[in-house]
């Protein structure tokens, strides 16, 4: 690290600039301010003189800062004295002022572009690790709360869309109601929105309810005033009347099984041809696509083949 500027002997605008006793040393920042041609530029270019780029070009910019063969240029580095022209150690001093880019970019008139000694450093080498680490941390977080906050502005646009749907529903079920003030939660909600909407139906259930509730009272006691006619059964005749009933139909449909019977010409001869009467009446059209005895009208489904092949 450059300490101080010890002694500037007829170098550039310096006739003969000494560093003051109680002028303090350089710091890690420096501004050094002054108007144009006051020698700002001849500052650095001294600083050049001791640096390991400009080796070969070191003494060519001696010459174009001294005045006479009597100038000096002579700097502290590191608590070290060092004059130059006499067998130093090159220091890696990196200057970047308007004689640079004349060299290496523009000189005013013609394009100078051209590679920068192998050893200048680029901007990214010179940057401390922790800083660059803490850097790409920065901008990480930086797209991530950017991200979120689009999130967050979708959000903020479904909610408002719920709530003005809900506010709606709420003023069409409970008139002169709206949602007041209501933003979204600062914790998360952990209740499922199929739950959530049984819970309001409830609610809405139970204000239809209590608006009715003094049409309801009312309803009830009329009920309990009401009179009902009493209802008288003879149950004798009733019976008699059923058991009728029930006998003339079952005398109709036995008359109507006995027509169908003597249709049939049965043999009747023996006991062989009483069978096979009774397997004519199981072969019938009837009995077969209804499943049921000719004569009992049961349900013979499950034996009727057996009773066939038999």
């Amino acid at each position: 690290m450059i300490n101080k500027i010890d002694l500037l002997n007829k170098i550039a605008k310096f006739e003969r600039f000494t560093w003051h006793p109680k002028t303090d040393d350089f710091s890690k920042v420096n501004i050094v301010f002054g108007y144009n041609g006051s020698g700002k530029t001849a500052i650095s270019n001294v600083f050049r003189l001791f640096s390991k780029q400009i080796d070969n070009q070191s003494d060519l910019l001696f010459q174009e800062l001294s005045n006479d063969s009597s100038s000096i240029a002579e700097i502290t580095f590191n608590g070290t004295k060092v004059k130059y022209g006499t067998n130093i150690d090159k220091k890696d001093i990196y200057v970047f002022n308007s004689d640079f880019i004349a060299d290496h970019v523009y000189d005013g008139t013609i394009a100078n572009i051209k590679e920068f000694d192998s050893s200048v450093v680029t901007q990214e080498q010179l940057k401390n690790p922790k800083i660059s680490q803490l850097e790409n941390k920065i901008d990480k977080l930086k797209k991530d709360n950017e991200s979120k906050n689009k999130q967050k502005e979708l959000l903020d646009d479904k909610f408002k869309e719920m709530r003005n749907e809900l506010s709606k529903e709420l003023n069409e079920k409970i008139s002169g109601t709206r949602f007041h003030h209501v933003n979204i939660p600062d914790t998360a909600i952990t209740k499922k929105e199929g739950e959530v909407r049984r819970q309001l139906n409830g609610v809405f259930s139970d204000y239809e309810i209590s608006e009715k509730q003094e049409e309801l009272k009312n309803d009830i006691t009329k009920l309990k005033d009401f009179k009902f006619d009493t209802i008288k059964i003879n149950l004798d005749s009733s019976k008699e009347t059923i058991l009728k009933d029930i006998s003339e139909t079952s005398r109709k449909k036995v008359g109507k099984k006995l027509d169908n019977l003597a249709a049939v010409n049965f043999k009747r001869f023996s006991l062989n041809e009483w069978f096979e009467d009774g397997l004519t009446l199981l072969k019938d059209d009837f009995v077969q696509n209804n499943k049921i005895c000719p004569l009992c009208n049961s349900n013979i489904r499950n034996d009727l083949d057996n009773l066939i092949k038999d």
